[in-house]
């Protein structure tokens, strides 16, 4: 009887729904407290992603090679992207739409605090651009960031996964 194996799909959505799971948390919480957590989100992924990869190695009996391996987790990458930043956009504008104005404000206290801070009209000219655009600049960067972090929990995971130096993926 032939192994099944766990595909990159159902990986990403297990590491999608453990950082949905935490981001769901931590805006309960809101945003100014969820800034001091911010960083388990990003061990969550490149944990899980690296998991993903090790998991990948022992299930394919150590046949694989880095680039097999690199692949898988990147596959699972690009899967837990697209589904964090489906879950972000319904949160931003659905589920917590409170986020964007506390977001905001914590903008406009910050730019306030600066030493050359300007006018107050250019500072609202900005936060009003931020305001307008903030869905699809905070999905932007959500994908950039998750997708590096992705790159390099992949590298970490193809290098610590169980390879035979003999392995012939084709055989």
């Amino acid at each position: 009887m032939e192994k099944k194996l766990m595909s990159p799909v159902v990986k990403g959505l297990i590491i999608a729904a453990a950082v949905i799971a935490f981001a769901v948390v931590t805006a309960i919480m809101g945003v100014e407290k969820s800034k001091n957590f911010g960083w388990v989100q990003y061990v969550l992924i490149i944990g899980g992603i690296v998991w993903a990869c090790i998991n990948y190695g022992n299930q394919m009996e150590g046949n694989v090679t880095f680039g097999n391996v690199f692949a898988h987790g990147f596959k699972v990458t690009a899967v837990l992207t697209c589904i964090f930043i489906l879950y972000m956009v319904l949160a931003l504008t659905v589920l917590f739409p409170e986020i964007k104005e506390q977001s905001l404000a914590i903008m406009r206290a910050e730019m306030a605090k600066q030493p050359n801070k300007g006018d107050t009209e250019q500072m609202e000219k900005i936060v009003a651009g931020v305001s307008k655009y903030f869905v699809v600049i905070t999905a932007g960067s959500t994908m950039i960031v998750f997708l590096i972090m992705g790159c390099v929990a992949s590298l970490a995971g193809a290098v610590v996964a169980k390879k035979n130096p003999n392995a012939n993926p084709l055989g």
